[in-house]
């Protein structure tokens, strides 16, 4: 089976009841392998094969009698493949539930999209300490690369972070556990016409995320360019916008928590209240905040030495950090200000 990208034009050649897997080409005329829920002009892409490695114009995607579905520029060269060669692979399907997989002949599953997540959870599929633990947001709308956020599934948390210059940031816990689990999504019938997409563990208990009052089976949870989650459901009844966001987790404090929480919601400098940007600060004070607003630049530093910079004192504000990270301590503001002024990298300190 193979499909090719002649004229750019995506080549739909494989679907199911509610998703199909397609060629697509994004603005920068560069080409990736998706899975796609929804019927068009109304797609909702949920997986992606080549993310950081576009492919050009008659670009092949070949499941071959070998076994291995591989996909290869024109010239042949391979850019992304199952690696399932001679592993007795006789079959290809697109679950409805947006699961690609290889199967032998007894069905077994060999090889699933499932276990290769991106920035999406699908309703059904498990996040496992066993294999690979996380999502990872896009870079941006027109560039496919992985971007700085994550959620992550450790031993007893699972947790969202940023990824920072130096080590990755948590900004939000979804969940906490005593014993090691796997982390599945679920959208499950409640009766009386109400629905429950939720993330449960393998062991016991879990979170309800929303409770729509209508059929919530094709749910993904997104994770988004911003660092946002957000749950959308495909609804095959209506005709008009049929993918509704259920859930917007960084938007309120009744099913989620405040959007002022999301580290991205002001910029690289801004202070956030009720939901809004009001503020930056700056020595003359807090100022009206903009989206150019963004850190002085300080001057040249010498790792180690005095950093003769100021402070700006701000009373009365809190930073997602707080929430996860201990501090160390006790201590002297003055130490902070010698610690935080002997390293190049650090721009300020919470105190």
């Amino acid at each position: 089976m193979a499909t090719s990208s002649s004229q750019q034009k995506p080549f739909l050649y494989l679907f199911s009841i509610s998703a199909a897997i397609t060629l697509a080409q994004v603005p920068s005329s560069q080409m990736f392998t998706y899975v796609h829920e929804g019927e068009e002009p109304f797609f909702c892409w949920v997986w992606d094969a080549n993310r950081g490695r576009p492919v050009g114009e008659n670009t092949t995607l070949t499941f071959g009698t070998n076994g291995n579905l591989v996909l290869a520029e024109a010239d042949g060269r391979v850019v992304w493949s199952t690696n399932t060669t001679n592993k007795a692979m006789v079959g290809l399907r697109l679950l409805s539930s947006g699961n690609l997989v290889l199967h032998d002949s007894r069905g077994w599953f060999m090889w699933q999209s499932f276990d290769h997540p991106t920035d999406t959870h699908f309703a059904d599929q498990s996040l496992c300490l066993s294999s690979l633990t996380k999502l990872m947001s896009h870079k941006s709308e027109t560039e496919n690369l992985e971007g700085m956020y994550s959620m992550v599934l450790e031993h007893r948390v699972l947790t969202l972070y940023m990824d920072a210059s130096t080590k990755p940031l948590p900004y939000g816990q979804l969940l906490t556990f005593t014993s090691p689990a796997n982390v599945t999504l679920t959208a499950e019938d409640e009766g009386n016409n109400a629905w429950s997409v939720s993330l449960m563990l393998s062991t016991s208990g879990g979170r309800s995320l929303v409770q729509p009052k209508y059929n919530t089976t094709n749910s993904i949870l997104r994770l988004q360019i911003d660092g946002n989650l957000v749950v959308y459901t495909y609804n095959e009844q209506v005709d008009s916008e049929p993918t509704d966001r259920t859930l917007v987790y960084f938007s309120d404090n009744i099913r989620g928590v405040s959007r002022c929480e999301l580290p991205s919601k002001c910029g690289s400098l801004g202070m956030c209240k009720d939901e809004m940007c009001v503020a930056y600060p700056t020595p003359k004070g807090l100022l009206g905040w903009s989206e150019d607003c963004s850190p002085l630049k300080l001057g040249l530093c010498k790792a180690g030495a005095a950093n003769a910079a100021g402070y700006n004192k701000v009373v009365g504000v809190e930073n997602f950090l707080s929430r996860f990270v201990k501090g160390e301590g006790p201590v002297k503001v003055d130490e902070c200000k010698s610690k935080c002024g002997s390293d190049c990298n650090c721009l300020g300190f919470l105190y």
